[in-house]
């Protein structure tokens, strides 16, 4: 028997588990709070299973999302992608099974922080398809994040910074194409859709989330939560002032990778966020700000939104 054939579930495992009526999956964007989030989420835990509501989550979601991604192509690439689509699928839906609804958070699954930087955020969504077996028949809603494009586009270029010497050329590129009107927020919920057709989507803004972060774990979970712990941004991925920008930009491009994240951390320790100046020009920083105002306008006539009043 091959390895494909392997990897097929048999007939008595296909039917051994109870669907599950309800999936709830909150797939990212990257830099919207996310990690904060899925924090929320684990401290609700207890809430949650009281509520029959079972949760998956970076623990379980991260090395299926990551490796997902870094699938090389070709035959070796073809096997490993089945052996994740068929049996940790599988693995997956037998940790849930019985739950009246599933909340999952992974935002790898859209792809990572670089993808921001196309104009077209996450151009390729093919890391949904896994999401959409894993929900197989039941119900499947899909949840995105957003965030005013200054912020996200600031946030994405110092998360880069630490790993990637050429980032501030990217990113560049990434504001001009977002600036000349490609892509944006609205442009990727109609692709996930196109992509994940029977989905329901919905979304939240990042703006929202900050002022009551436990309303939209709330909402997300679809029961009631109290008690949850205020919680500081995360240090790993908070973004430091702009000044940092400067000393990082003197290191050794040729750094090995690992070198270069922890000199990165060491000066972005020394330059804390102070509420500095925008790195966009001002210019650069009016027409994003109009046009997510815009976008926000438009994903409110078309999706259901957390935390809306």
């Amino acid at each position: 028997m091959n390895d494909i054939a392997k990897s097929q579930p048999s007939a008595a495992s296909r039917g051994s588990a109870r669907l599950v009526p309800d999936w709830r999956v909150h797939v990212g964007a990257h830099k919207t709070a996310t990690t904060h989030f899925q924090a929320l989420l684990s401290a609700a835990r207890a809430q949650a299973d009281a509520a029959d509501v079972a949760l998956l989550l970076q623990d379980r979601l991260r090395q299926p999302a990551v490796a997902l991604r870094m699938c090389p192509k070709g035959w070796r690439g073809l096997r490993r992608r089945l052996r994740l689509r068929l049996r940790t699928v599988r693995r997956l839906r037998a940790a849930v099974e019985g739950a009246g609804r599933v909340a999952a958070s992974e935002e790898n699954f859209l792809g990572f922080p670089e993808d921001l930087l196309h104009g077209t955020f996450y151009p390729d969504l093919s890391g949904l398809d896994f999401v959409r077996r894993l929900a197989g028949p039941d119900r499947l809603s899909l949840y995105i994040s957003i965030r005013g494009y200054d912020g996200l586009m600031a946030s994405t270029l110092f998360e880069l910074m630490r790993s990637t010497p050429d980032a501030r050329a990217r990113w560049e590129h990434g504001v001009a194409l977002l600036v000349e009107g490609d892509g944006g927020w609205p442009d990727l919920m109609r692709r996930i859709e196109r992509r994940v057709p029977g989905a329901r989507l919905h979304f939240w803004c990042q703006e929202r989330y900050a002022a009551d972060p436990a309303g939209i774990v709330a909402a997300f979970l679809g029961v009631p939560v109290s008690n949850l712990p205020v919680l500081d941004k995360p240090g790993s991925t908070r973004s430091p002032a702009a000044s940092a920008l400067a000393e990082v930009e003197t290191l050794d491009p040729g750094l090995p990778r690992q070198e270069r994240i922890r000199r990165v951390g060491e000066i972005y320790a020394r330059h804390p966020a102070d509420g500095g100046p925008t790195l966009l020009s001002s210019g650069d920083a009016d027409v994003l700000a109009a046009r997510y105002e815009r976008d926000v306008a438009l994903l409110r006539a078309r999706y259901p939104e957390l935390g809306a009043p």
